[in-house]
């Protein structure tokens, strides 16, 4: 979790950083304070964290995520001295707001910030034209990760199927029946594995083919790259696919979806290959030429992770956040 590693970077940095997880964190081992259990309706979580505002006294509040926003800022209203807000917008604004109302209330919320931070130059974009927000209040900062923390492998013999990850929300916007029906015509030329859970995840189970494995969420992930030859990414939105950065430093190539951010991290026909979202006969066309040619595959893992090391440092993008950080707590 990219939240635990800025916390830490900071840590490093000198910082007095604390990772706060409003209802029990994305994963139950993330450590951090956790303020309300899971289900808690959203004003006992802003009065929650009002109220740890208020003992803390932070110089900035950093809101990772739309869905931080609004407890983010409602907890400071009325605040004496407030700290400032910072939002990191972390998807495709397009994509997730809901109708006029909701736009007017990202407005809001948004205006409301002292800055914020994009993961990639397409949420940039879609924070000026859909929210209007001045390329003066945004600075693009990519997630970045710890390259020296994964250890590229030789991956399958040519006369293996091409093993195939999915690691992501088994939910609509990542798509993950792209990936089923594109491993199911590939037939014995793949296996495919399917990583995380998610609202689809008994309905891919009872009909997934005999090539494709569900296996729920992962205790490492270093494992499942080590174990991949490929990424397969069929979202229908990004900011900038996080799993797509790990799996380069992992020196494992990826075949996306071309949405958002993805095309920052994913260099088409160099490190991996783009294709249109939704287009199952893409995927597979893509599948079948890495399938039968593992030098191919080779390359790009070692342009993937080349590019994920001079473009994606981690400490590059610590750096960056805590001068954001340290510019609006002056």
């Amino acid at each position: 979790m990219f939240g635990r590693r800025l916390v830490d970077g900071l840590l490093r940095r000198g910082w007095d950083a604390q990772l706060v997880c409003l209802t029990g964190g994305a994963e139950e081992a993330v450590e951090g304070v956790k303020l309300a259990p899971r289900g808690t309706p959203w004003p006992l979580v802003i009065r929650s964290l009002r109220r740890y505002l208020l003992r803390r006294r932070p110089q900035v509040v950093f809101a990772n995520g739309g869905a931080t926003l609004r407890q983010g800022v409602l907890a400071t209203v009325g605040m004496r001295a407030a700290p400032p807000v910072v939002y990191g917008s972390i998807g495709e604004p397009s994509y997730w707001l809901r109708g006029g109302l909701h736009r007017w209330v990202q407005r809001l919320l948004i205006g409301r910030c002292a800055h914020v931070t994009a993961v990639s130059e397409a949420t940039r974009r879609g924070l000026m034209e859909v929210l209007g927000v001045t390329s003066d209040r945004i600075t693009v900062i990519h997630p970045g990760v710890d390259a020296e923390a994964f250890t590229p492998t030789a991956g399958s013999d040519p006369g293996e199927p091409l093993r195939v990850l999915f690691a992501g929300s088994l939910s609509a916007e990542k798509d993950p029946a792209v990936a089923v029906e594109a491993a199911r015509r590939m037939g014995g030329k793949v296996v495919l594995r399917l990583v995380g859970d998610g609202p689809l995840r008994s309905e891919l189970e009872s009909g997934a083919p005999d090539n494709v494995e569900v296996v729920g969420p992962a205790d490492d992930m270093g494992v499942e790259y080590e174990w991949a030859d490929v990424l397969l990414l069929p979202s229908r939105t990004e900011g900038l696919p996080g799993v797509a950065v790990e799996a380069a430093a992992a020196g494992v190539p990826t075949i996306a979806s071309r949405v958002g951010g993805t095309d920052e991290i994913v260099a088409d026909g160099a490190s991996g290959f783009l294709v249109a979202a939704g287009d199952v006969d893409a995927f597979v066309d893509r599948l079948e030429v890495m399938a039968a040619d593992r030098d191919l595959v080779r390359r790009f893992g070692e342009e993937a992770r080349r590019r994920a090391v001079s473009d994606f440092a981690l400490e590059a993008s610590i750096d960056a956040f805590a001068q954001v950080f340290a510019e609006v707590a002056r």
